[in-house]
């Protein structure tokens, strides 16, 4: 109707929008009281033209004045309304959408298959899925399956009804929230948008949740949702979740701040309330080198719940470190069956395995999973790597005199099978045969003899003993130096307060110093009273970072438990005052008693270093004896001292060891977490290595490698560095490639960690109903089991809002149809008033 009025007055209608509204408005009318009285001016003027013709002289019939005061009267009323300036007002109803939010919780949680011990909530899941309840307990439905469930029934329509109250934002989230869906209001009435089906819905394909967060975080996924629709209105929150909250927001004070905006929250509770069956290995540890034929240990440690009295079924699986098979595959080599402790939710178990072949292999224990476990994904170990190497490692252990470390050392070592010792004491008499597995007469003076052994240790050797002045010549300090430079061997010293000055200041044997990795102040400095007081009081030793997780000083994988168990090992009473660590060097441990720190730092009572292709370790105290009173048996003298004969002794059997070291700061990561990559590495001629850059590859199972760049440490000559996330769940092989020496194959550097899922999502993965329900009263909004999802949308408030929006009024009066109507009215009035010869 309107656009046929603006057509008759000549105006165009395309000037009107699509659905706009229309009204007439007057832009000139007067305001108040002038209206009227402008009204009574126009009906008075009216009033006398009628007057006017009437009275009208001459020989005009009455009809016809009539006629002419009505044409007349026309033109002054159109005149009347053209001064009061008629308009067409346009308008737009705009209703704005409220949104309405949709969380779901897609951390690990979500993934546990629930047994439903509760009856209760077993009902509610089966009233839910149209089943009953035993078939609930048999499906073993994931929570995540349950929601997707619930978001795929009839069609979708749980998220078209909650669209009749606005825009539906379907975000998941876990420790951070992500949208993923955004589907348009369903507003209803003939060519009004409506939602688009779920399994058809903005983004492409159904909404399948998959639980993969590694924590839960309801406060942020709150807060956050409320401020990603910041400036609109929200009608409700629909919180699909388990309850868990792992992290330390607090979710009832976002539930306040959304019940301060007036924004109802509505959670849905997903799981069972109580504790669920399971049963996972938490851990495996095992040495990283171990002999042929020789048996060694790996502990698991396993951890379960609701488990009670269950018998638990454990089994060794091995398999080759270059296998692309998936965690827990490989051979079966060995088995086991425990429980749990009354009472305990834990047990430490070990295996003993001799193993038959040498190369590298992959450890996991894995346990056969139990009736109504929630889930498996935990059933097997992390992965540990071990290197299995044959023939048992020689080693020459030289002592000035028969300490009480010379002797707990000699007996540690004639036990283990891995090492075939000889001993030389200096201080015996020559007719007393000396110890051994491997028993010397002499000590070895010539390529031939000593370039058999592995490993040389000498603990405070006497350099001129009474026996033979010249025992340690240049000429045998000399085949020493050839024998850890140029052969790769192993080489200890440890000082003592005997003989350690006199042997370095000793013009014969001062090339020894060569290749100790400290050096120490001129022989003219050493204060002779320091080197043989005693401390009233023993000092701590401190573990340094470079010495976190050392081979050598590795007594737990976990860094904060290593430092503690150092911490808790007897102090230092006496120590050899070397100055510091050379180039290249690694400072394990040091001192604490700040009277003997010096410019260049602590005084250092550990270090490793490299000496052309071997390696070489100094050690500035002589009371690890001291040690074997901590742990069990012993266990960390014995720790210490095995795993620095190893460490020596990969030097040597190990190729790639002699140009380098590539580790991590952990052997195991959480997924997503942070890896830092360190190098220390050696060219050709065994100098630290001056590369700008370093390539390495990272690689997983059958994934093709990625490349790592490490680069170079400020001040720390051959050592390289990088950091990557851990993104791969899985043994992680990282490997490096260094040019070979002239004649050689390259040498290839490894180091495997590994990558697991994070745990703190099942340390206590019961549906928190309690929390839930306080989430709903702190916003006004309300909690409702699985089976009342549907509910939902009847609960939401309508908080749809309408806005007028005006434009520019349409101006009538100055149409030409109405200029021509005026035209119009006054020549029919003038041709009237002619043919009745009026004036």
């Amino acid at each position: 109707m309107t656009r046929w009025l603006l057509y008759l007055l000549g105006i165009d209608a395309s000037r009107l929008p699509p659905h706009a509204g229309t009204e007439l408005v007057w832009l000139h009318a007067p305001g108040s009281w002038a209206l009227f009285l402008f009204l009574a001016v126009v009906l008075g003027v009216v009033w006398g033209v009628f007057q006017v013709y009437k009275r009208e002289s001459g020989g005009c019939a009455p009809r016809q004045r009539a006629m002419l005061a009505a044409l007349r009267a026309g033109v002054l009323v159109l005149l009347a309304i053209l001064f009061l300036g008629p308009a067409l007002a346009v308008f737009q109803r705009h209703v704005i959408q409220p949104s309405v939010l949709v969380l779901l919780d897609d951390s690990l949680s979500m993934s546990i298959k629930d047994r439903y011990g509760d009856a209760g909530e077993a009902a509610h899941v089966a009233a839910a899925l149209n089943e009953d309840i035993p078939a609930v307990r048999a499906s073993r439905l994931s929570r995540a399956d349950l929601v997707n469930r619930l978001l795929a029934r009839h069609g979708g329509a749980f998220l078209e009804d909650l669209a009749r109250h606005g825009r539906v934002q379907v975000m998941t989230f876990s420790n951070r929230v992500n949208l993923v869906k955004s589907l348009p209001p369903q507003t209803g009435g003939a060519g009004a948008p409506t939602v688009q089906p779920v399994a058809q819905a903005a983004g492409g394909g159904p909404l399948v949740l998959k639980p993969t967060g590694p924590a839960t975080n309801l406060g942020r996924a709150i807060r956050d949702a409320l401020k990603s629709v910041a400036g609109n209105p929200v009608a409700g929150i629909v919180l699909v979740t388990d309850g868990q909250n792992t992290e330390s927001d607090d979710p009832l004070a976002a539930a306040d701040q959304a019940g301060a905006q007036k924004v109802p929250i509505f959670p849905i509770g997903v799981g069972d309330p109580t504790l669920p069956r399971n049963v996972r290995v938490a851990d495996l540890w095992a040495r990283d080198t171990v002999w042929r034929d020789d048996p060694f240990q790996l502990e698991a440690v396993i951890q379960g719940q609701g488990l009670g009295d269950q018998p638990l079924d454990l089994e060794l699986v091995q398999q080759p470190a270059d296998a692309s098979g998936s965690a827990g595959a490989g051979q079966v080599v060995a088995r086991r069956t425990v429980r749990l402790p009354a009472g305990q939710n834990q047990i430490t178990t070990s295996f003993e395995y001799r193993p038959h072949e040498t190369g590298r292999f992959v450890y996991t224990v894995r346990v056969a999973p139990l009736a109504g476990e929630s889930s498996t994904q935990d059933n097997v170990s992390r992965p540990v790597t071990v290197n299995v190497v044959s023939q048992a490692a020689r080693v020459l252990l030289i002592s000035g005199v028969a300490s009480w470390d010379y002797q707990d050392l000699k007996n540690l070592l004639l036990r283990d099978k891995s090492i075939n010792l000889s001993c030389w004491l200096q201080s015996l008499d020559l007719d007393v045969a000396q110890d051994g597995r491997t028993v010397i007469n002499h000590l070895p003076d010539t390529p031939a003899d000593l370039f058999k052994y592995d490993v040389v240790l000498m603990l405070d050797p006497n350099p001129s003993p009474v026996y033979d002045p010249l025992e340690l010549r240049p000429q045998w300090i000399d085949l020493l130096k050839s024998f850890v430079k140029d052969h790769g061997g192993g080489f200890l010293f440890a000082a003592g307060p005997r003989y350690t000055a006199q042997l370095l200041s000793y013009r014969l044997t001062s090339g020894l110093m060569d290749l100790l990795p400290v050096s120490f102040d001129s022989s003219q400095t050493l204060d002779v009273e320091s080197l043989t007081t005693l401390h009233i009081r023993p000092w701590p030793m401190q573990l340094t970072p470079d010495g976190y997780d050392h081979p050598i000083t590795r007594f737990d994988p976990d860094g904060a438990v290593n430092r503690r168990l150092w911490e808790s090992l007897p102090g230092v009473y006496w120590s050899f005052p070397a100055r510091m660590a050379k180039p290249g060097a690694h400072t394990l441990l040091q001192h604490t008693d700040p009277a003997l720190r010096t410019s260049d730092g602590a005084r250092p009572l550990l270090v490793s270093g490299q000496y052309g292709a071997g390696r070489t370790v100094y050690l500035g105290i002589d009371s690890t004896w001291r040690w074997r009173s901590v742990g069990h048996d012993s266990e960390y003298f014995d720790k210490f001292w095995i795993q620095t004969v190893r460490y020596l002794v990969e030097g040597r059997r190990l190729g790639g060891a002699r140009r380098g070291v590539l580790a991590t700061d952990n052997e195991v990561y959480t997924l997503g977490a942070p890896v830092h990559i360190t190098a220390r590495l050696y060219d050709q001629a065994f100098q630290p290595l001056k590369e700008p850059r370093v390539q390495a590859a990272l690689a997983v199972g059958g994934r093709g490698p990625v490349a790592v760049d490490l680069h170079p440490v400020a001040n720390r000559p051959g050592a390289y560095e990088a950091s990557v996330l851990a993104t791969h769940l899985g043994t992680n092989e990282l490997s490096l490639v260094l040019p070979g020496e002239p004649g050689s194959a390259p040498v290839r550097l490894v180091r495997t960690f590994t990558v697991e899922l994070p745990r703190i999502e099942f340390n206590d993965p019961r549906l928190n109903k309690p929390l839930l329900q306080e989430i709903a009263r702190h916003s006004g909004g309300r909690y409702l089991d699985i089976d009342q999802a549907m509910t939902v949308p009847g609960l939401i408030p309508d908080r749809r809002e309408t806005t007028i929006i005006r434009g520019e009024p349409i101006a009538l009066w100055d149409s030409p149809t109405l200029l021509a109507i005026l035209v119009g009215l006054l020549a029919a009035e003038w041709t009237l008033r002619k043919r009745n010869k009026l004036l």
